[in-house]
């Protein structure tokens, strides 16, 4: 959700693509067009991996990429 008055119609600091590979370079998981602060993410499947690429596209160039956790449950 945008607040009431926001110039735009996207939060600036939402990262829009996220991509997430494992150790071989594999694609696990693809978001696009995001505008959510926090992403959940299921998988179908169990995942063995040692190495866990997270690939985030930076949504404007005077807003730095953030990232503040990952739960692995």
């Amino acid at each position: 959700p945008i607040q009431w008055g926001h110039s735009e119609n996207r939060m600036p600091f939402c990262l829009r693509n996220i991509r997430i590979l494992d150790e071989a370079g594999n694609e696990l998981a693809c978001v696009k067009d995001n505008y959510q602060t926090i992403i959940t993410l299921h998988f179908d499947k169990k995942i063995s991996t040692k190495r866990l690429r997270i690939i985030m596209q930076q949504p404007t160039s005077n807003v730095p990429i953030s990232l503040y956790g990952i739960y692995i449950i």
